[in-house]
């Protein structure tokens, strides 16, 4: 079945749970508002105990991807629990606010053994994403690129060895706070699409990457932040201005491109 015949199908699967309820209401009461409504709830969780097997569901690829998704139908009854690779699970979906949806219905999302992260999020209209542990991830491909996308709670875990294909956060151009990183980045990665990153993200980020041990000619990682950002950066006149840390050596960096370049070892 096609990504469109699967969207149809989806349609057809809610409009069916609507009649379903409406159909039960009647039943037990008539035509009244709250028969209706008891019934619609009870159908939607019929429809979402079917869809997450009873909360047995770890494959997840595609499950929310594109326009049939979005504020009004998306109720998961289960947290989400991923252990294969979720591809595109949230691909150009309509959900405007994941992390509040998942808060507002008490779930939550895990994706600690997914061992790859391939556009999870590619072109989503979710303005805001729950943390995300990456502890199993071994590659990052076009994971969070959206031009919609503003916040992300956490990326946490990520692995030293884990790789990035450059696209990672593409068109990321509204991209203002990543509220927690931790692990640590070792792969070349590129945020130049986020012109928009705060002061503090961008030095959390620098705070993880690997410090670079080879020559200069041997596998050399490189950092790429948009060229606004660095001005913020190493603008002494903004209110969250800190000094970039002292070398390991004791060399006083006089900005953040020289600590990253000399005291990490990074290309940017």
């Amino acid at each position: 079945m096609t990504i469109a015949e699967q969207i149809t199908q989806l349609k057809t699967d809610f409009d069916e749970v609507k009649q379903a309820g409406y159909e039960k209401g009647k039943s037990e009461g008539g035509n009244t508002e709250e028969a209706y409504n008891n019934g619609k709830l009870e159908e939607r969780k019929a429809f979402w105990d079917a869809y997450q097997v009873n909360g047995n569901r770890t494959d997840y690829q595609h499950a929310f991807r594109g326009v049939g998704w979005n504020d009004t139908n998306f109720y998961p009854e289960y947290d989400i629990i991923c252990q294969s690779g979720p591809v595109q699970m949230f691909c150009g979906t309509y959900i405007t606010d994941i992390k509040g949806r998942l808060e507002e219905l008490n779930k939550t999302i895990d994706f600690s053994q997914a061992k790859e992260l391939n556009g999870i999020f590619y072109g989503s209209h979710s303005e805001r994403l729950p943390v995300i542990d990456c502890s199993s991830c071994n590659k990052f491909i076009s994971t969070f690129g959206s031009a919609y996308l503003k916040s992300i709670d956490g990326l946490l875990n990520i692995k030293e060895t884990a790789t990035f294909n450059g696209n990672e956060f593409y068109g990321s151009s509204e991209l203002t706070d990543i509220h927690e990183i931790s692990g640590t980045i070792g792969a070349t990665i590129k945020l130049g699409s986020c012109q928009k990153l705060s002061v503090k993200t961008a030095r959390r980020i620098i705070g993880v990457l690997r410090k670079y041990a080879g020559t200069e000619n041997e596998g050399k990682c490189y950092f790429y932040l948009d060229g606004k950002v660095w001005t913020n950066l190493n603008d002494t006149t903004n209110e969250d201005y800190t000094a970039p840390p002292v070398g390991a050596d004791g060399t006083i960096y006089s900005t953040w491109q020289e600590y990253v370049q000399f005291s990490l070892g990074w290309g940017i």
